[in-house]
Protein backbone atom coordinates (compact mmCIF):
# COMPACT_ATOMS: atom_id res chain seq x y z
CA UNK A 1 0.00 0.00 0.00
CA UNK A 2 1.38 3.46 -0.63
CA UNK A 3 1.40 6.35 2.27
CA UNK A 4 1.94 9.70 1.96
CA UNK A 5 3.60 11.07 5.04
CA UNK A 6 3.64 15.25 6.58
CA UNK A 7 5.20 16.73 8.83
CA UNK A 8 4.79 20.44 10.41
CA UNK A 9 6.92 21.85 13.26
CA UNK A 10 4.73 23.62 15.85
CA UNK A 11 6.81 27.05 17.45
CA UNK A 12 4.71 28.51 19.96
CA UNK A 13 2.32 30.53 17.53
CA UNK A 14 4.35 29.94 14.28
CA UNK A 15 4.24 26.81 12.08
CA UNK A 16 6.66 25.54 9.73
CA UNK A 17 5.73 24.61 5.96
CA UNK A 18 4.59 21.33 5.93
CA UNK A 19 7.01 18.74 4.44
CA UNK A 20 6.27 15.26 3.07
CA UNK A 21 7.65 12.45 2.10
CA UNK A 22 6.19 8.75 0.50
CA UNK A 23 6.45 5.36 1.05
CA UNK A 24 4.91 2.16 -0.20
CA UNK A 25 4.70 -0.96 2.36
CA UNK A 26 6.38 -4.36 1.24
CA UNK A 27 4.00 -7.01 -0.37
CA UNK A 28 2.68 -10.39 1.59
CA UNK A 29 3.25 -13.35 0.21
CA UNK A 30 0.70 -15.10 -1.41
CA UNK A 31 -1.08 -17.38 0.47
CA UNK A 32 -2.42 -20.76 -0.29
CA UNK A 33 -6.20 -20.04 -0.03
CA UNK A 34 -5.53 -17.23 -3.07
CA UNK A 35 -4.61 -20.03 -5.44
CA UNK A 36 -4.84 -20.20 -8.19
CA UNK A 37 -3.47 -16.97 -8.52
CA UNK A 38 -3.70 -14.79 -12.14
CA UNK A 39 -2.52 -12.22 -13.66
CA UNK A 40 -3.88 -11.06 -17.33
CA UNK A 41 -2.45 -7.42 -17.47
CA UNK A 42 -5.90 -5.96 -18.12
CA UNK A 43 -5.11 -3.62 -15.60
CA UNK A 44 -2.08 -3.02 -15.91
CA UNK A 45 -0.32 0.22 -18.17
CA UNK A 46 3.53 0.88 -19.54
CA UNK A 47 4.94 2.60 -16.53
CA UNK A 48 2.02 1.62 -14.30
CA UNK A 49 2.61 -2.03 -13.04
CA UNK A 50 1.61 -3.94 -10.56
CA UNK A 51 3.99 -2.71 -7.80
CA UNK A 52 3.86 -6.36 -6.15
CA UNK A 53 5.76 -7.60 -9.39
CA UNK A 54 9.48 -6.84 -10.77
CA UNK A 55 9.22 -5.91 -14.49
CA UNK A 56 12.41 -4.66 -15.75
CA UNK A 57 15.63 -4.87 -17.60
CA UNK A 58 19.53 -4.31 -17.07
CA UNK A 59 20.04 -2.00 -20.00
CA UNK A 60 21.80 1.15 -19.53
CA UNK A 61 20.06 2.76 -21.94
CA UNK A 62 16.27 3.02 -23.18
CA UNK A 63 14.44 0.10 -24.02
CA UNK A 64 10.68 -0.11 -24.65
CA UNK A 65 10.45 -3.55 -22.73
CA UNK A 66 8.86 -4.90 -20.58
CA UNK A 67 6.07 -2.89 -21.78
CA UNK A 68 1.85 -3.58 -22.10
CA UNK A 69 0.83 -4.25 -25.27
CA UNK A 70 -1.69 -4.93 -27.13
CA UNK A 71 -0.82 -5.98 -30.61
CA UNK A 72 -1.04 -9.66 -29.44
CA UNK A 73 -3.39 -10.41 -26.87
CA UNK A 74 -3.98 -13.75 -25.82
CA UNK A 75 -7.28 -13.34 -23.75
CA UNK A 76 -8.78 -9.70 -23.46
CA UNK A 77 -6.94 -7.06 -24.89
CA UNK A 78 -3.11 -6.74 -23.23
CA UNK A 79 -0.15 -8.58 -22.81
CA UNK A 80 3.09 -8.31 -22.09
CA UNK A 81 6.14 -7.66 -24.26
CA UNK A 82 9.05 -8.88 -23.61
CA UNK A 83 12.24 -8.19 -25.52
CA UNK A 84 16.23 -8.54 -25.02
CA UNK A 85 19.06 -7.93 -27.37
CA UNK A 86 23.26 -8.95 -27.58
CA UNK A 87 23.75 -6.76 -24.38
CA UNK A 88 20.80 -6.34 -22.01
CA UNK A 89 17.94 -8.70 -20.55
CA UNK A 90 14.15 -7.87 -19.64
CA UNK A 91 12.71 -9.93 -17.22
CA UNK A 92 9.25 -10.16 -14.68
CA UNK A 93 9.64 -11.48 -11.49
CA UNK A 94 6.34 -12.64 -9.63
CA UNK A 95 5.16 -11.23 -6.25
CA UNK A 96 6.48 -14.26 -3.34
CA UNK A 97 4.38 -17.21 -2.46
CA UNK A 98 3.38 -18.65 1.15
CA UNK A 99 4.38 -22.19 -0.20
CA UNK A 100 7.80 -23.96 -1.21
CA UNK A 101 8.32 -23.16 -4.58
CA UNK A 102 9.08 -26.55 -5.54
CA UNK A 103 4.76 -27.62 -4.78
CA UNK A 104 4.03 -24.99 -7.64
CA UNK A 105 3.54 -24.71 -11.28
CA UNK A 106 3.56 -21.86 -13.20
CA UNK A 107 1.31 -21.42 -16.41
CA UNK A 108 0.98 -19.07 -19.21
CA UNK A 109 0.59 -17.92 -23.00
CA UNK A 110 3.30 -17.53 -25.04
CA UNK A 111 3.69 -15.46 -28.67
CA UNK A 112 6.19 -14.72 -30.91
CA UNK A 113 5.72 -12.78 -34.55
CA UNK A 114 8.74 -14.03 -36.31
CA UNK A 115 9.23 -17.04 -38.25
CA UNK A 116 13.24 -17.11 -38.64
CA UNK A 117 14.53 -16.81 -34.68
CA UNK A 118 13.78 -19.55 -32.07
CA UNK A 119 13.40 -16.65 -29.25
CA UNK A 120 14.12 -18.47 -26.05
CA UNK A 121 12.10 -17.87 -22.76
CA UNK A 122 13.89 -18.60 -19.64
CA UNK A 123 11.57 -19.93 -16.64
CA UNK A 124 13.18 -19.87 -13.19
CA UNK A 125 13.64 -18.49 -9.96
CA UNK A 126 15.22 -15.62 -8.33
CA UNK A 127 16.70 -14.73 -4.53
CA UNK A 128 16.59 -11.15 -5.52
CA UNK A 129 14.12 -9.85 -8.01
CA UNK A 130 16.77 -6.55 -8.65
CA UNK A 131 19.55 -8.97 -9.24
CA UNK A 132 19.80 -11.32 -12.44
CA UNK A 133 22.99 -12.94 -10.61
CA UNK A 134 20.05 -14.72 -8.28
CA UNK A 135 18.32 -16.21 -11.25
CA UNK A 136 18.73 -19.98 -11.24
CA UNK A 137 16.72 -21.31 -14.65
CA UNK A 138 14.57 -24.22 -14.80
CA UNK A 139 13.77 -24.38 -18.06
CA UNK A 140 14.15 -22.76 -21.53
CA UNK A 141 10.99 -22.49 -23.91
CA UNK A 142 10.69 -22.03 -27.60
CA UNK A 143 6.98 -21.25 -29.47
CA UNK A 144 6.93 -24.08 -31.82
CA UNK A 145 5.76 -21.73 -34.38
CA UNK A 146 4.86 -18.41 -34.89
CA UNK A 147 1.79 -15.76 -35.02
CA UNK A 148 0.26 -18.00 -33.10
CA UNK A 149 -0.46 -18.72 -29.18
CA UNK A 150 1.50 -21.36 -27.71
CA UNK A 151 0.65 -22.48 -23.99
CA UNK A 152 3.35 -24.03 -21.51
CA UNK A 153 2.63 -25.70 -17.99
CA UNK A 154 6.12 -25.36 -15.61
CA UNK A 155 6.30 -27.87 -12.94
CA UNK A 156 8.63 -26.19 -10.45
CA UNK A 157 9.11 -29.52 -8.23
CA UNK A 158 12.63 -29.90 -9.37
CA UNK A 159 13.08 -26.87 -7.50
CA UNK A 160 16.00 -26.91 -4.69
CA UNK A 161 17.01 -23.29 -3.93
CA UNK A 162 16.23 -21.52 -1.63
CA UNK A 163 14.64 -18.18 -4.08
CA UNK A 164 11.34 -17.04 -3.82
CA UNK A 165 10.70 -15.33 -6.79
CA UNK A 166 8.98 -17.17 -9.89
CA UNK A 167 10.35 -15.37 -12.84
CA UNK A 168 10.40 -15.22 -16.61
CA UNK A 169 13.09 -13.76 -18.66
CA UNK A 170 14.32 -12.88 -21.60
CA UNK A 171 17.58 -13.54 -22.02
CA UNK A 172 20.54 -11.34 -22.98
CA UNK A 173 23.11 -12.48 -25.69
CA UNK A 174 20.33 -13.19 -28.29
CA UNK A 175 18.03 -11.25 -30.12
CA UNK A 176 14.47 -11.93 -28.74
CA UNK A 177 10.74 -10.59 -28.55
CA UNK A 178 7.96 -12.49 -27.41
CA UNK A 179 4.47 -11.78 -25.78
CA UNK A 180 3.17 -13.06 -22.60
CA UNK A 181 0.06 -13.26 -21.28
CA UNK A 182 -3.00 -15.38 -18.79
CA UNK A 183 -0.05 -15.93 -15.84
CA UNK A 184 -1.61 -18.58 -13.42
CA UNK A 185 0.18 -20.30 -10.42
CA UNK A 186 -1.43 -23.25 -8.79
CA UNK A 187 -0.61 -26.00 -6.75
CA UNK A 188 1.13 -28.97 -9.06
CA UNK A 189 -1.30 -31.36 -10.19
CA UNK A 190 -1.27 -35.06 -9.69
CA UNK A 191 -0.31 -35.75 -13.30
CA UNK A 192 1.91 -32.62 -13.80
CA UNK A 193 2.27 -32.18 -18.05
CA UNK A 194 5.61 -32.73 -20.07
CA UNK A 195 7.80 -29.94 -21.05
CA UNK A 196 9.40 -28.56 -24.18
CA UNK A 197 7.80 -30.58 -26.52
CA UNK A 198 9.97 -31.03 -30.16
CA UNK A 199 9.66 -32.86 -33.48
CA UNK A 200 12.08 -32.81 -36.42
CA UNK A 201 10.99 -34.82 -39.41
CA UNK A 202 14.18 -37.24 -40.33
CA UNK A 203 13.05 -38.45 -43.55
CA UNK A 204 10.24 -39.17 -46.08
CA UNK A 205 8.57 -41.34 -43.75
CA UNK A 206 10.50 -40.97 -39.79
CA UNK A 207 10.39 -38.40 -37.49
CA UNK A 208 11.91 -38.12 -33.75
CA UNK A 209 10.17 -36.58 -30.96
CA UNK A 210 11.48 -34.85 -27.93
CA UNK A 211 9.94 -33.95 -24.82
CA UNK A 212 11.58 -33.35 -20.84
CA UNK A 213 10.29 -35.55 -18.54
CA UNK A 214 8.82 -33.63 -15.45
CA UNK A 215 8.08 -36.55 -13.08
CA UNK A 216 10.09 -40.01 -12.95
CA UNK A 217 6.96 -41.70 -12.14
CA UNK A 218 5.29 -41.10 -15.51
CA UNK A 219 4.77 -42.11 -18.58
CA UNK A 220 3.89 -40.45 -21.88
CA UNK A 221 1.50 -40.88 -25.14
CA UNK A 222 2.34 -39.26 -28.66
CA UNK A 223 -0.59 -39.17 -30.70
CA UNK A 224 0.08 -37.67 -34.08
CA UNK A 225 -2.05 -37.06 -37.06
CA UNK A 226 -2.75 -35.05 -40.16
CA UNK A 227 -2.40 -31.02 -39.21
CA UNK A 228 -5.52 -29.74 -38.25
CA UNK A 229 -6.54 -33.08 -36.39
CA UNK A 230 -8.27 -33.27 -32.40
CA UNK A 231 -6.57 -34.87 -30.22
CA UNK A 232 -8.17 -38.10 -29.47
CA UNK A 233 -8.93 -38.89 -33.34
CA UNK A 234 -5.24 -39.03 -34.39
CA UNK A 235 -4.68 -41.80 -37.08
CA UNK A 236 -1.97 -43.46 -35.06
CA UNK A 237 -1.34 -43.58 -31.33
CA UNK A 238 1.81 -44.73 -30.13
CA UNK A 239 2.63 -47.06 -27.04
CA UNK A 240 2.64 -45.83 -23.67
CA UNK A 241 6.31 -44.79 -23.27
CA UNK A 242 8.69 -43.91 -19.75
CA UNK A 243 11.69 -42.24 -22.01
CA UNK A 244 11.60 -38.58 -23.32
CA UNK A 245 11.67 -39.75 -27.25
CA UNK A 246 10.16 -41.77 -29.66
CA UNK A 247 10.42 -42.18 -33.28
CA UNK A 248 7.54 -42.25 -35.45
CA UNK A 249 7.90 -44.43 -38.74
CA UNK A 250 5.64 -45.56 -41.75
CA UNK A 251 4.37 -41.68 -42.20
CA UNK A 252 3.48 -40.22 -45.73
CA UNK A 253 6.37 -37.97 -47.61
CA UNK A 254 5.43 -34.22 -47.92
CA UNK A 255 3.11 -33.96 -45.54
CA UNK A 256 2.41 -31.94 -43.00
CA UNK A 257 1.51 -33.75 -39.23
CA UNK A 258 0.77 -32.51 -35.83
CA UNK A 259 2.20 -34.05 -32.97
CA UNK A 260 0.43 -33.83 -29.48
CA UNK A 261 1.50 -35.59 -26.11
CA UNK A 262 0.72 -36.04 -22.77
CA UNK A 263 1.68 -37.40 -19.47
CA UNK A 264 -0.35 -40.78 -17.75
CA UNK A 265 -0.44 -41.20 -14.23
CA UNK A 266 -1.18 -44.68 -12.38
CA UNK A 267 -4.64 -42.88 -11.32
CA UNK A 268 -5.05 -39.80 -14.13
CA UNK A 269 -4.06 -38.05 -17.14
CA UNK A 270 -2.23 -34.81 -17.72
CA UNK A 271 -3.15 -31.98 -20.21
CA UNK A 272 -2.49 -32.98 -24.05
CA UNK A 273 0.32 -30.62 -25.17
CA UNK A 274 1.03 -29.60 -28.43
CA UNK A 275 0.68 -29.39 -31.24
CA UNK A 276 4.20 -29.21 -32.67
CA UNK A 277 3.91 -29.02 -36.17
CA UNK A 278 6.51 -31.02 -39.19
CA UNK A 279 6.71 -31.77 -42.65
CA UNK A 280 8.11 -34.84 -43.79
CA UNK A 281 10.72 -35.15 -46.42
CA UNK A 282 10.16 -35.51 -50.22
CA UNK A 283 10.14 -38.53 -52.63
CA UNK A 284 13.06 -39.63 -54.21
CA UNK A 285 12.86 -39.55 -57.47
CA UNK A 286 13.86 -43.18 -58.89
CA UNK A 287 13.02 -42.91 -62.75
CA UNK A 288 13.29 -40.12 -64.79
CA UNK A 289 11.50 -40.67 -68.22
CA UNK A 290 12.28 -38.83 -71.45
Amino acid sequence: TAYNFYLQGLCGNDTTVWISTSFRTTCLPIADDQLPYTESFETWSTGNFDQCYTATHNYSSTTNAPSVATLAHSHGLKSLYMSSQANYATWLSLPAFESDINELQLSFDMYKDITTDEYPMLVGIMGNPDDTATFDTIVTLRCSTSNRWQHFDIPLSHYQGNGTYITIMSPNGIVSNNYIDNIVVDFLPTCPDPMNLTAVATGENTASVYWTITSAEQQYKVEYGLQGFIPGTGTALHETTSADSVNLTSLDGNTLYDIYLRSECSSSYGNWVGPVSIRTGCSSVTDIST
